[in-house]
């Protein structure tokens, strides 16, 4: 059936108050709702895209699913990957990765709350209702009193649990220092760990996960293919990391957790990373991706090529990727 409104200037002239344009399929069903506000976006006319509300949502259902299982009544978490995966909410994840400024505390049933810095809280205010001052305990941020901020910090935590009548059940933790973890325990929390229902709830992928992880697989292939392209005698590692790091980021990843590229002699042993070295005729250039895509989704491809050289076509060594390993999910994990 036709929608005249599709055609000849059609859609500019729809009113936003007439809702979604609802379009039929050839069986007289409704097949896709098509909101004019989105058009020109990816994955919004043909194809379901990431529902991200959704995605959340999912992702905390399943957490909380573990934590009953187990009897853990709630999770302390600091760990920003941890963080994300249970809220969406990335703030500053590399520097946040080794500095206790951010928490969150998930109930096994309901809303967590999220500890943010005070200027980054509307960054998780617009999906989480409790949203509060991050309290800080750390030595470098307390100097001479880490002691006496953690005991402040670990009361605070207290008052929550009891709040939510699991004062005395089992808190999960992921990472903390030495005056946190002191702190919960001198007020008698029966500490458990947290990776244990975190991790077997990223076994289970989700659609939305699914999706995310083949778009953060196809930016690594789009790196990984600039970078092949840009492989020549004389060409620096730098150089060559700098290149897939330019065509990660543009394509919406994050950043790589290593700079595993190495060249030469410096494959073997494997561990070199990235340095001034200049790729030399006939050189073998090894990659391991570790890169973390669209909405902190990873891939990991370990990827080899060579250099060109001048020799006689049939004695030239091939040229392109080849890769030894591809993973972008973890072993093991069910689609459901």
């Amino acid at each position: 059936m036709r929608d005249d409104r599709l055609f000849d200037g059609g859609l500019a002239r729809r009113r936003p108050e007439e809702g979604p344009l609802q379009l039929e399929n050839g069986r007289g069903e409704t097949a896709i709702t098509r909101d004019r506000r989105t058009l020109g976006q990816t994955n919004t006319l043909l194809e379901r895209g990431v529902d991200l509300a959704r995605l959340r949502e999912d992702r905390l259902r399943k957490v909380q699913t573990e934590m009953r299982a187990r009897d853990v009544g709630a999770l302390l978490l600091t760990d920003p990957i941890n963080i994300r995966y249970v809220t969406g909410v990335s703030v500053m994840p590399l520097w946040s990765a080794t500095n206790l400024a951010h928490y969150v505390l998930v109930p096994a049933e309901g809303s967590p709350v999220v500890f943010e810095f005070a200027r980054a809280k509307f960054r998780a205010e617009e999906f989480f209702s409790d949203v509060r001052n991050a309290h800080y305990w750390q030595a470098r941020f307390a100097e001479g009193m880490a002691a006496e901020r953690s005991g402040e910090w670990s009361a605070g935590i207290k008052d929550a649990l009891t709040g939510w009548g699991v004062g005395d059940a089992k808190l999960g933790v992921d990472c903390l220092d030495y005056h946190g973890f002191s702190a919960l325990q001198e007020l008698g929390i029966r500490l458990t760990d947290a990776d244990d229902p975190v991790e077997a709830a990223r076994v289970i992928k989700t659609t939305d996960e699914v999706e995310l992880l083949k778009q953060s697989a196809a930016v690594c292939e789009a790196a990984l293919y600039d970078l092949a392209e840009a492989i020549h005698p004389g060409v620096s590692e730098h150089e060559l990391l700098g290149i897939f790091y330019h065509r990660m980021l543009s394509l919406g990843g994050e950043h790589c957790f290593s700079r595993l590229l190495s060249t030469g002699h410096k494959t073997n042993p494997w561990f070199h990373e990235a340095g001034s070295k200049l790729v030399r005729p006939g050189d073998l250039v090894a990659f391991d991706t570790d890169m973390t895509g669209p909405e902190g989704y990873i891939v990991t491809s370990r990827a080899r090529s060579c250099a060109g050289r001048s020799r006689p076509a049939h004695r030239r060594r091939p040229t392109g990727w080849r890769m030894s390993s591809s993973r972008s999910w973890p072993d093991g994990c069910v689609l459901g």
